[in-house]
């Protein structure tokens, strides 16, 4: 799966989790299936800085 999240100088070794009050799916760790839907993302909301990382992992779903 896929993180998007804002360029930062250093590379993020563990996903950033959202506490933003105003999330889409509210406060937690957002992942895409899809390689596409994270660059979507990334151009959609990522604008900070203007420039945006997708880091990709393995995630387990039959133990949720």
């Amino acid at each position: 799966m896929y993180h998007t999240q804002e360029h930062r100088l250093l590379q993020l070794s563990a996903p950033k989790k959202c506490e933003e009050k105003d999330a889409w799916l509210g406060i937690g760790y957002y992942f895409w299936d899809e390689h596409e839907d994270a660059i979507r993302w990334g151009n959609n909301s990522k604008k900070r800085t203007g420039k945006f990382d997708i880091y990709e992992g393995v995630i387990d779903c039959d133990n949720f």
